[in-house]
């Protein structure tokens, strides 16, 4: 991904995240993630992809940390409502972005869950299953073709 499709100042706002220590990094993307979910649809759907393209600039270290964070912080944080429609719009978004990025995404959402307390483990799963069955037969069969085995197992297919 060319660095150059991502604004400077969300590059570096991004970093920034990354090398903050948790609870830091868990707040401040509280705050990023509240303004995603004020957004219009469409707004959201644009700011998140900007959002994983930047994070795909990470090293690998760093965007398994931002996922860890984000998912505490969507579990902790957000009602199941508000934590569904961020995460249905996150996977979306991931349609939209280059093979690797996608790629970088998944595997870095899907290798940090034993990383994460069992309890928002078990609510990201259960937030992901509910997306999942809510899609078209033919969509659904084209995202989990694009999850890792361990997320396909997760979700029970």
């Amino acid at each position: 991904m060319a660095r150059e499709e991502v604004p400077a100042a969300l590059l570096s706002m991004v970093k920034m995240l990354a090398e903050a220590p948790e609870n830091q990094r868990i707040t401040m993307l509280e705050s990023r993630l509240r303004e995603f979910a004020a957004m219009a649809d469409k707004q959201r759907a644009e700011a998140m992809t900007q959002m994983i393209k930047a994070v795909a600039t990470l090293p690998p270290d760093k965007r398994v940390a931002l996922a860890k964070s984000r998912i505490e912080c969507l579990c902790e944080k957000f009602d199941p409502s508000t934590r569904k429609a961020l995460a249905a719009t996150h996977m979306m978004a991931l349609m939209n972005v280059p093979e690797a990025t996608r790629k970088a995404d998944l595997e870095a959402t899907f290798g940090c869950l034993n990383q994460v307390s069992a309890k928002n483990r078990n609510e990201f799963a259960n937030t992901m299953k509910a997306i999942m069955a809510e899609l078209p037969a033919q969509q659904r069969e084209m995202m989990m073709s694009q999850l890792p085995p361990e997320a396909r197992a997760m979700l029970g297919t």
